[in-house]
C-alpha cells in the first residue's frame, strides 16, 4: 500500500501550460484543471514508476523484504527494518514524453467527467505508448 504524507508543491506541467494545451482562456476552471493536472500526474507516476514531482510517501511492501521502491528515484527516510517504508521522491527533468502523458490525461478527465460504469472507456493507446519507455516492472 502507497500512502501520500507530504504531497508535491510543484507539478511537471504547469497551469499556464496545460491551459495552452485545453484552448482555455477563462481563469474560472483554474483550481480544477490544476487538481486533474496532480490526479494525472500521480497516475503517469504509478504506471511508470518514474517520479516526476517530489513528494514523500509512506508504502508498506508486501514482501518482507524489498529492492525497488514504487517510485524512483527516491531517498529513504526510514530506519532499513521499518514498515512502512517511508521515502520521498527526487526527480530530476520530466522527460518531455511523460509530460505530455500527464496533459493528455488531465485533459481526458476534464473532457469526460462523468466518466463512470455507465460511459464505457477505453485505454488511450497514445498515453501507453508515451508510458511505456519509462515502465518498470516490479518483481
Amino acid at each position: 500500500m502507497l500512502r501520500l504524507v507530504t504531497p508535491a508543491s510543484a507539478e511537471p506541467v504547469q497551469l499556464e501550460e496545460m491551459k495552452i494545451h485545453l484552448r482555455e482562456t477563462s481563469n474560472a476552471r483554474n483550481a480544477l484543471i490544476g487538481t486533474y493536472i496532480t490526479a494525472a500526474r500521480e497516475v503517469v507516476e504509478l504506471q511508470s514508476c518514474y517520479a516526476l514531482a517530489e513528494a514523500t510517501y509512506d508504502w508498506t511492501p508486501e514482501a518482507t523484504t524489498y529492492d525497488r521502491l514504487p517510485i524512483c528515484p527516491a531517498e529513504v527516510s526510514s530506519e532499513p527494518d521499518a514498515r512502512p517504508v517511508r521515502f520521498t521522491t527526487r526527480p530530476g527533468p520530466a522527460p518531455a514524453a511523460l509530460k505530455v502523458a500527464v496533459m493528455l490525461l488531465a485533459a481526458d478527465m476534464l473532457a469526460n467527467p462523468e466518466a463512470d460504469a455507465q460511459k464505457v472507456l477505453s485505454e488511450s493507446p497514445l498515453l501507453q505508448r508515451l508510458i511505456f519507455p519509462y515502465r518498470r516492472i516490479l518483481p
